[in-house]
């Protein structure tokens, strides 16, 4: 009898937990270890149990390696355990539960575990970005310990469950977000003109309001200019202001957040810094301007006032974009690169990613299914071929060129070219074409004039 399919089980969280191994060390006190568990009814002994494996896999792997933090994934038939040392002493643990598919036998149920479908470095970047999401809006687990002397761990637990539930019930699996994964983010090239004007704006608003430390310029979502802020940690302040702003269409829809005061942890020169961020949406664009949190000067009037000094000429630079872009030939490089995509192989998609700046131009769709139309194993592909930005030495000098071509069981043609801080995928899917069709289908997007600047027509 052949087996037939009955149901597919989707991944799921087993459990999330974040523990610090110097905590608990004496025997009847292993329960000071836990800082957050999920679900939260599981039984304590289970908790204690789960945490002690953990640290018993970090533990032992260390012993292989010159520093700690070196174990990041467990995997088992039944799940994938991914670890993450976030601070000296603190890590978080993501359990998840392979996807699964149930099949009948002689009228007996059993089932067949499909762990190539989870990619380790995808899952493991859940990890990874919730923690900086949560140092972003609160701090670093260090922070919080030393600015409450007395009662640290409480309020740090306190914290920690406030801020993972309300992260967990967000979360969507299984992952399919491969911008998530690259944390690269889409700019808006405008005319050199035009960004000269946006750029002499911010500078003439902080040379007049010298409290002002740095700013972030949006135009819909889209990022026109972003100061000073270190491309690795723009796709997290990013994702913090369209959510808390609640930008959809280029539009506010939270206006409460206008001139109230946000309190963000920044990374700035490898120290993490507290700021008040104040945002001033407008038709369109939204302008988020950084203070020092220590700054005494900066109270309601205060920021009314730069409302007001900056109110007419947002609107005149939100209606000088949208003209700019209603030109023909000036819309985003998506829209310029469609027309020569398509070909004999039909439609190709695309994702060219800078190295240092982490700007991405693609025609992947950019709605909330922009993934929907790439397969999960061909998503896993990319991630495999991309070179993360920790990956990367930064005295080496310029990485070596490569080109790497995959054919996928499903006749999906995945090709990789990388070199001079810039990362390009092609993808194509055919039945007929050999290695020599492939090559230059993917030579012919490659050569194409792709903007990869600030100005369009760069």
């Amino acid at each position: 009898m052949h087996n037939l399919p009955r149901r597919k089980v989707d991944v799921n969280i087993r459990s999330l937990y974040i523990f610090n191994t110097t905590y608990g060390l004496k025997e009847g006190e292993e329960k000071e270890k836990i800082l957050f568990y999920h679900p939260k009814d599981i039984e304590l002994n289970t908790k204690i149990s789960d945490i002690g494996l953990s640290q018993a896999f970090t533990t032992f792997t260390d012993t292989f390696t010159d520093e700690s933090g070196g174990c990041e994934v467990i995997h088992t038939e039944k799940t994938v355990q991914l670890l993450y040392q976030a601070e000296p002493n603190f890590w978080l643990v993501l359990v998840l539960n392979v996807p699964k598919e149930m099949l009948a036998k002689d009228g007996i149920d059993y089932p067949e575990y499909h762990a190539y479908e989870l990619h380790d470095d995808i899952y493991r970047r859940v990890l990874v970005m919730a923690y900086e999401r949560f140092r972003m809006e609160e701090g670093t687990f260090q922070m919080i310990l030393q600015e409450n002397p007395e009662n640290g761990r409480e309020i740090l637990i306190e914290k920690l469950e406030e801020f993972f539930f309300k992260y967990i019930s967000s979360l969507k699996l299984p992952v399919d977000d491969i911008f998530g994964f690259t944390r690269t983010l889409q700019y808006l090239p405008l005319d050199k003109f035009l960004f000269l004007r946006v750029h002499n704006f911010i500078e003439s608003l902080k040379s007049t309001y010298p409290t002002i430390m740095d700013s972030l310029f949006l135009y819909k979502d889209t990022v026109v200019t972003c100061g000073r802020f270190h491309s690795s940690q723009l796709y997290t302040l990013h994702q913090y202001v369209l959510e808390r702003l609640k930008i959809q269409n280029g539009e506010c829809s939270n206006r409460e957040t206008m001139h109230s005061v946000h309190k963000l942890y920044i990374n700035s020169n490898g120290t993490v810094e507290p700021y008040r961020m104040v945002a001033y949406p407008s038709t369109q664009v939204t302008l988020c301007l950084f203070f020092k949190h220590q700054c005494n000067d900066i109270s309601q009037q205060y920021l009314e006032d730069i409302g007001s000094a900056l109110s007419t000429q947002i609107y005149v630079l939100a209606r000088d974009i949208e003209d700019f872009l209603a030109k023909p030939g000036n819309g985003s490089v998506k829209n310029q690169l469609l027309a020569n995509t398509d070909s004999e192989y039909g439609a190709i998609k695309y994702l060219f990613v800078n190295d240092q700046s982490l700007k991405m131009i693609t025609n992947f769709d950019n709605d909330m299914q922009r993934n929907a139309n790439l397969a999960q194993n061909i998503l896993n592909v990319i991630a495999d071929l991309f070179t993360l930005p920790e990956d990367q030495d930064p005295t080496s000098g310029i990485p070596n060129q490569e080109e790497v071509m995959v054919k996928s069981t499903d006749d999906f043609w995945v090709v990789k070219r990388r070199g001079n801080w810039r990362q390009r995928f092609v993808i194509v899917f055919s039945t007929k074409p050999t290695l020599l069709d492939m090559t230059k289908e993917a030579e012919r997007i490659f050569d194409q004039d792709i903007k990869d600047g600030v100005f369009s027509d760069k």
